[in-house]
């Protein structure tokens, strides 16, 4: 099967079917966040809201098509919901998609076993913000779980 996307093909032959998931993977042009995107009219648009358009009509102004599957190069309706930005904010943080957490964060300054030996610590916050190098307001946010609250 040839799963190359055809740029002039109708928009029902630029994504494959994934029956394990029931996803519909678009095969077109993708932005940097993953959302497929297209040509409608003249106009680049996002796939999955093009998809929901063809499917249940026009997407009021304001509103957002999130994806009940959480992945961005979906375009099956099935998997499609409208919802505000609020909406979405919210879906993402209660998924724990708002950012890479602990370890996985390329930017971090601690391991996981360095934020439990700050958490365990009864010393004052100054002499512990000095022993990993980190500030004093670090070690607070620490200690009262404003960092690594996933832990």
């Amino acid at each position: 099967m040839n799963i190359a996307p055809r740029y002039n093909a109708p928009f029902e032959e630029r994504y494959m079917p994934v029956t394990e998931s029931g996803c519909w993977l678009w095969l077109g042009s993708s932005n940097p966040g993953g959302y497929g995107r297209l040509q409608v009219g003249g106009r680049l648009t996002l796939a999955h809201r093009h998809s929901f358009e063809l499917a249940f009509g026009p997407i009021e102004p304001g509103m957002c098509v999130l994806h009940t599957c959480d992945t961005p190069c979906c375009v099956n309706p099935a998997h499609l919901r409208l919802g505000t930005q609020k909406d979405n904010v919210t879906d993402m943080i209660n998924k724990k998609r708002d950012g890479i957490r602990g370890e996985r964060n390329a930017g971090r300054k601690l391991s996981r076993a360095q934020v439990d030996a700050i958490r365990c610590d009864n010393r004052g916050s100054l002499i512990v913000a000095a022993e990993f190098h980190i500030s004093r307001s670090h070690v607070y946010a620490l200690r009262r779980d404003k960092f690594w609250r996933h832990l």
